[in-house]
């Protein structure tokens, strides 16, 4: 199994799962493994790591590249535990990846992820609108420009102004 989240923050409280569970490299290397025959056949038309950013980065900086928005449905998502929607979103997740593809490979990238032991959803669906949409049991959670987002190049730029510091010290000649 994969560790969907290193510190999972909820209102309540903070669950920890060990840095052994949270990087487990066998995993990696079936994620590696199943990619390479997916990418030799065409099968996947994006790729992306959900690392430290969460699904949420990583859909939204995968929409930003395509121009397009993305629904996801959390509820899909593969969990080892119990999680709230919140957590889904913006865990830590290492050992996975988001994949885009035409529904046409569904069965192909099932069969694949099935080979190297790895869990496999349907989590969320390509729109030409260029918004992530979360859902969670139907209810629609949020709803993000991804052009404001990360990779989308629109996000706020905080340019504050600022003087170079002033030396706290003497300069000491050495060549004296």
């Amino acid at each position: 199994d994969d560790a969907f989240a290193a510190d999972l923050i909820s209102m309540l409280e903070t669950k920890s799962i060990s840095i052994e569970e949270l990087r487990d490299v066998t995993i990696e290397k079936q994620i590696f493994d199943a990619i390479q025959v997916l990418n030799a056949e065409k099968a996947i038309d994006g790729l992306q790591t959900v690392g430290a950013q969460g699904l949420v980065g990583a859909a939204a900086e995968m929409a930003a590249r395509g121009n397009n928005g993305i629904n996801l449905y959390l509820e899909k998502v593969p969990v080892r535990e119990e999680l709230t929607d919140r957590d889904i979103l913006f865990s830590e997740t290492w050992g996975r990846v988001l994949l885009c593809f035409k529904p046409r490979y569904t069965d192909k990238i099932k069969e694949v992820a099935a080979k190297n032991k790895l869990a496999f959803a349907i989590i969320g669906e390509v729109i030409p609108e260029t918004n992530l949409a979360c859902y969670y049991n139907g209810l629609k959670m949020a709803q993000i420009p991804v052009l404001y987002v990360g990779l989308g190049g629109n996000a706020p730029k905080y340019d504050r102004p600022y003087n170079e510091p002033v030396a706290k010290y003497t300069p000491i000649n050495v060549d004296a």
